[in-house]
């Protein structure tokens, strides 16, 4: 038998506790709705296709409800987006893993899991910087006991499969694993005898193993438990020499622009700095927004591309009154001409001695938009980060690490100085437009627009404020994209404190002092519309959503489910409604 380096650890059941019937028994009244739940959504086909990261679970939820009758609706929808409720670390599997570590074992992750709920819950069990490396299937669209799943976790970590050893509590997931030419293991969370066994595998202690003799050379056998045994195959049970370079990634090369000193003449004067600023286009519009004239200097070094305009003071930014931003200095971008290039650039300040991002600095070209498909962020933690549910909110929870350059535009994914923490309103309603607004601008024209996003921290705040936009266009000097606003870090219904990323739910009193200030908020300047503006949405009253009338998912909606609806997004979100994710109708 070669000699044990790795440990590769499946999650559910042997890192941490996973029985869906915790969830059944907290959201479901019902025996006859927990047998239909328990079959058509965690024994569903639905349930694997998340796993294999096909499906949203917005997605899961709706095909699922499909076959649910209506009555169950509410508890289904409480099973969905909580039913990892259950998942609670297994303490004798995190000290296994703490001692497995100091006898000199590297320790993985192997999980078939959907990654955006893998990264909130995980860090329960303990931090993913403790282990070697984590690889969950929706990153990869395989799962389980699928043999490349397994030879993609040893190519992308350079690991030789004999000297792996691999625990699942489920005996297709282990003999997927052997096929790959690991050792494996079905856990039974026998502690004892895999803590004897691994201490002699390090020669932490003596003592014989019990090996059965046999077995000839091909196959050895250590047994554990009567039930419970470690298998080495022979070289023929070995998988086909795995495809060289798997899921290996060409990482981008550096964009290091040196922008020049000296503006040739030909550059127009008419710069949008100092001509009245482009209405924003329809999806900046219905988010609405106030003004706020600001009043700065400009750097001495103003030329250089990473310089920041000056830091707007947040004694200039009204307090938030219900709507997501507000815009500044008439809406005009503090950008030089020197700053108006054309060759396509990123850069991203280092973190401060608080671990906060800084100011972020892009030219967005479509040389500069990603590739590939989004991989996880889930392990970076941006200062405040706290991982917390809140029902009424999109998705359940608060906080969403937040790209300052949008990953649609840059393909930075888990770069931790282009990460904060960010309220749900903050990504979805506040921010997203206005990056939609520069992609489909860069695309459509294959043109180029000068970015910056700046987060406004307040004192040592670890979470900050807001963030400030700015853009403008290049080519046609703003006449397509320019803008410079002031987002609002706040989500309706919700108390944080920006010191420490904390929260609680908004007492009645202040939750009617936020639906007053919606009700009143100050109308946009002239020319823009906001979200007091009267629309005809599409509603999903089992949900509590609410569409524009071309939205895809409107299709969807049952007859009896389906409203239409005449009024403003303020007042729907009043009745506690909530944004579709596709069609973002703010």
């Amino acid at each position: 038998m070669a000699k044990i380096k790795h440990l590769i650890f499946d999650m559910g059941n042997v890192l941490m506790r996973y029985d869906p019937e915790v969830p059944l028994r907290e959201y479901v009244s019902s025996e006859e709705a927990r047998d239909l739940i328990r079959k058509e959504l965690f024994q569903g086909p639905e349930w694997v296709e998340r796993d294999r990261g096909t499906i949203s679970i917005e997605e899961m939820y709706e095909s699922v409800a499909k076959r649910i009758p209506e009555q169950y609706h509410e508890e289904l929808k409480k099973c969905v987006y909580g039913w990892d409720i259950c998942m609670e670390p297994l303490e004798k599997s995190v000290k296994l893993c703490e001692d497995a570590r100091k006898w000199g074992y590297q320790t993985y992750v192997l999980s078939n899991a959907a990654a955006d709920e893998f990264y909130q819950y995980f860090p329960k069990f303990s931090p993913l910087e403790a282990f070697d490396g984590v690889m969950v299937s929706s990153e990869v669209h395989l799962i389980k006991p699928d043999v490349r799943i397994y030879e993609c976790l040893l190519e992308k970590y350079q690991l030789k499969p004999e000297e792996c050893l691999f625990f699942d509590d489920r005996k297709d997931n282990v003999e997927g694993a052997r096929e790959a030419g690991m050792q494996a293991m079905v856990f039974t969370e026998d502690y004892e005898s895999l803590r004897t066994f691994l201490k002699e595998q390090a020669g932490i202690m003596d003592g014989e193993m019990n090996v059965d003799s046999s077995n000839n050379e091909k196959e050895k056998e250590i047994k554990i438990t009567e039930n419970t045994k470690i298998t080495e195959a022979g070289a023929t049970s070995a998988t086909s020499e795995k495809k060289k370079d798997l899921l290996h990634k060409v990482t981008k090369t550096m964009r290091a622009v040196l922008i020049p000193l000296i503006v040739a003449a030909t550059v127009l004067t008419s710069a949008c700095s100092l001509s009245p600023a482009p209405e924003p286009r329809t999806t900046q519009e219905e988010n609405g927004g106030q003004a706020v004239t600001e009043q700065q200097g400009q750097s001495a070094d103003s030329s250089t591309a990473s310089q920041s305009s000056e830091s707007i003071s947040l004694d200039s930014i009204p307090a938030y009154s219900g709507q997501s931003y507000v815009t500044i200095n008439n809406n005009v971008p503090d950008f030089t001409d020197a700053d108006m290039q054309t060759t396509s650039y990123e850069d991203y300040s280092e973190l401060d001695s608080l671990g906060r991002c800084g100011v972020a600095n892009a030219i967005v070209g479509i040389d500069l938009m990603p590739t590939e498909e989004r991989g996880a962020i889930g392990q970076v933690k941006p200062s405040g980060w706290h991982t917390i549910k809140y029902e009424g909110i999109d998705g359940n929870y608060l906080y969403n690490r937040c790209h300052l350059i949008g990953y649609q535009l840059s393909g930075e994914n888990a770069n931790e100085k282009n990460l904060i923490t960010g309220t749900r309103y903050l990504n979805v309603t506040g921010m997203l437009p206005f990056e939609d607004e520069v992609a489909d601008y860069v695309k459509q024209n294959n043109a180029h627009v000068r970015y910056r996003v700046t987060p406004i921290f307040e004192g040592d705040n670890l979470v900050a404020s807001g963030v400030q936009m700015e853009a403008k266009s290049v080519e046609d000097n703003g006449a397509g994209v320019c803008y410079n606003v002031y987002v609002y870090n706040v989500q309706p219904g919700v108390v944080i404190d920006y010191a420490t990323g904390d929260s609680r739910k908004a007492t009645d009193e202040e939750a009617a002092a936020q639906s007053a200030s919606t009700s009143t908020a100050t109308s946009t300047p002239s020319g823009q519309q906001s979200q007091a503006t009267e629309k005809t949405y599409v509603l999903n009253t089992n949900t509590m959503k609410y569409h524009t009338p071309d939205c895809s998912s409107v299709a969807d909606i049952k007859e009896n489910n389906r409203q239409e609806f005449t009024g403003t997004a303020a007042e729907l979100q009043q009745q506690g409604y909530e944004p579709c994710g596709r069609c973002h109708p703010e």
